[in-house]
């Protein structure tokens, strides 16, 4: 693990499936770390953070070091299926969130079926082709022919 102050370390694309806090709980996350201490490390993958925005952030604006550590994709596998694993059991997420996050999903890859996504993301694969179904309407991505979900006829 390494110490950082550098300041605009840009966010990779997979941080952003989730939303950063409201000021209201960065600022309950920035007094947590003056009393505290950082006490998980800020995760980069090729540079970027890829968990760890709010505490990050939180630092900045505290005039602090993040304690840093860079991802090992040959240990931790996809830097997608982290950041999803880190995050949807650390936050407590409503409905649409999740929908928000299965469209980033299928935005990134999609090719991914949607029971995979569903999976990912812990919701209903129903959800994730309505999700789909209007990410395609609206042109948002291109309909993926023969596309189907594993098990599906």
């Amino acid at each position: 693990m390494s110490n950082t102050n550098t300041c605009n370390l840009g966010f990779h694309a997979a941080a952003d499936l989730f939303p950063l806090m409201a000021e209201e709980e960065l600022g309950e996350l920035r007094q947590d770390i003056a009393a505290h201490g950082l006490r998980e490390p800020v995760v980069l993958c090729e540079g970027k953070i890829l968990d760890g925005r709010n505490r990050y952030l939180a630092c900045q604006k505290l005039g602090i070091s993040s304690e840093t550590r860079e991802f090992d994709a040959a240990v931790e596998g996809d830097p997608f299926d982290y950041v999803l694993s880190a995050n949807l059991h650390r936050r407590h997420l409503t409905a649409q969130q999740r929908r928000e996050v299965a469209a980033k999903l299928l935005k990134e890859d999609p090719t991914k079926s949607d029971r995979r996504v569903a999976e990912q993301v812990k919701t209903d694969h129903k959800t994730v082709g309505a999700v789909r179904a209007g990410l395609e309407r609206r042109g948002e991505f291109p309909h993926v022919a023969g596309l189907k979900s594993p098990g599906s006829p």
